[in-house]
């Protein structure tokens, strides 16, 4: 299943709320540098879905708010 992420990394809070089918809009503490607000959407989301990491996996958009992950089962 593909999901469409709209990433807010250096937040106050964090949090995961469902905007949609396959849609969710994600509050992250980490800030968007050297790659530290993807690590920890990555495991957010892994953690979200009760998965392992290695089942998320992100498809595009690395450097951009809006990103897709692909969660596989």
């Amino acid at each position: 299943m593909k999901i469409e992420v709209r990433a807010h990394p250096g937040s106050k809070k964090q949090a995961v709320m469902v905007t949609g089918e396959n849609c969710l809009e994600v509050w992250l503490h980490a800030p968007a540098a050297d790659g530290k607000a993807n690590a920890a959407l990555h495991r957010l989301l892994a953690d979200h879905f009760s998965l392992p990491l290695s089942c998320v996996r992100l498809v595009h958009g690395a450097g951009s708010r809006r990103k897709l992950f692909e969660i596989s089962h």
